[in-house]
């Protein structure tokens, strides 16, 4: 059994915080992959951040050992390039066992990914252990046919020292968007302050547009129906959330996007530790890289993203796992999902290597402990923030368009690079025909799609 210190110990191709809040870098021998060799072997597709294929893979093999000895396999680990190799693989008859992806549209009733709702059903496992956000993302009418491997969250770290320079009171964990707006408004010209500077960066990125359904749901507006068939960003609400970034963040310079080519392309709290904003997201996987860069000098706190007019919501993100509907050794395959997703080790294991957010909800009370124990200095920080977003269910991730998803994406991030840039001025205008483009597209692939099946259909 990995226990806590020995990896620690063992964590090659990590780092951790220290005590003081200094980078540990990983020291002492990685761990050797099992020596035992079993009849059968499952190939897994892990979650790829931070890990390279050597030592980072050689820690995971040790992190697997227990469940190959008690199931008598071989894992062979394999590293995830991309959903269209993922896909082809898959289709081929090619692919791993159980596999990693950042997309669920090409496996909802697609056949390439094992239905897991009669296995669920089968043992009793209760959806409601993962996010109440993720559950309603991936089950669908059709079945569950992945589920995540991990979530990211948000929250803010604020500056408190550039509220201190500009006179402005601290934020109120209550803040709603308009208090949000002001403040960075307020924030923008710091005296003596980095040029350009702003006074927030926001969650939001162009090119994963689909991943911030939770945005325009948090003004009661959506980018897509539940069924993914249809665009809805010219629904009323829509175009408020829209107008809202646009009017009171963007085109003031009040705030900037996680990933603004304005601040050369960094991304979140690197902003931050650069003086290039005052208040910045921080996903989890962040912080053992940003808080030992803050400098001393700097009074800082973390806060929960604001109150938005439809209530509290995050973003929520981390990829997914599901079963190859193809593999040779199904109930393996099964045994070994339920290892990553439903049981506790490799859960543990990724909170204590890098903090990764884990799936299940109940295992964020030990990720927080872990984070405080490994860098005091967040204690009484705001870390319990990241946790309510999780646990109280507000945390939602992305949606998808069910037949040509990956499509979509480059015609979000045009529209919405126009609207930053100002070649597009109305929001209105310009999701009204985004909406027309992508329903037009949609109804093409989905008779595509019906066609394809009866030809297969007749053909059978």
């Amino acid at each position: 059994m990995v226990t806590r210190r020995g990896l620690l110990r063992g964590a090659a191709g990590g780092c951790l915080l220290g005590a003081a809040g200094q980078v540990l870098q990983a020291c002492g021998p990685a761990a050797k992959p099992t020596a035992v060799q079993y009849p059968t072997t499952l190939v897994f597709q892990p979650y790829p951040f931070g890990y390279p294929t050597n030592t980072g893979f050689r820690i995971m093999q040790e992190v697997l050992a227990p469940f190959e000895k008690a199931n008598r396999v071989n894992v062979k680990l394999e590293l995830f390039t991309s959903t269209q190799d993922n896909v082809s693989a898959l289709t081929g008859g090619a692919g791993p066992d159980v596999f990693f992806d950042q997309r669920y549209a090409p496996y909802l009733g697609t056949g390439l990914a094992m239905n897991l709702t009669p296995l669920l059903k089968r043992e009793g496992i209760d959806p409601a252990i993962w996010s109440k956000g993720l559950v309603q993302y991936f089950d669908q009418p059709q079945g569950m046919f992945a589920t995540s491997c991990t979530i990211e969250t948000m929250v803010y770290l604020v500056n408190l020292s550039d509220f201190d320079a500009v006179g402005l009171p601290y934020p109120d964990p209550e803040w709603d968007i308009n208090a949000f707006a002001q403040t960075a408004a307020q924030l923008r010209q710091l005296p003596g302050g980095h040029s350009p500077h702003f006074g927030a960066n926001f969650p939001f990125q162009w090119d994963y547009v689909q991943d911030y359904q939770w945005f325009f749901q948090a003004f009661g507006g959506s980018i897509g129906d539940v069924n993914g068939t249809r665009c809805l960003l010219d629904q009323p609400n829509s175009v408020a959330a829209g107008n809202w970034l646009f009017t009171n963040l963007i085109w003031n310079n009040a705030a900037v996007t996680r990933n603004s080519r304005r601040l050369h392309g960094q991304w979140d709290a690197k902003q931050f530790v650069a003086g290039e904003v005052s208040m910045s997201t921080l996903p989890p996987i962040q912080i053992v890289s940003i808080v030992p860069a803050i400098p001393s000098s700097v009074k800082w706190t973390l806060l929960p993203l604001p109150v938005f007019p439809n209530g509290r919501f995050n973003w929520a993100a981390g990829g997914l796992f599901g079963i190859n509907a193809q593999t040779k050794h199904p109930e393996q395959a099964w045994n070994l999902f339920k290892f990553l997703t439903v049981e506790d080790t490799w859960q543990q294991a990724m909170i204590e290597l890098n903090f990764l957010g884990p799936a299940r909800v109940d295992l964020w009370d030990q990720w927080l402990s872990t984070a405080v124990e490994l860098a005091p200095v967040l204690k009484n920080k705001g870390l319990q923030y990241y946790v309510d977003a999780v646990q109280q269910g507000y945390a939602y991730p992305g949606t998808f368009f069910r037949y040509d998803d990956l499509s979509i994406t480059p015609i979000l991030e045009q529209t919405f690079d126009s609207l930053q840039s100002q070649q597009q001025t109305s929001v209105a205008t310009a999701f009204g025909a985004v909406a027309q483009q992508i329903d037009a597209i949609e109804q093409q692939s989905s008779s595509s799609a019906a066609s394809s099946h009866s030809a297969s259909a007749a053909g059978a």
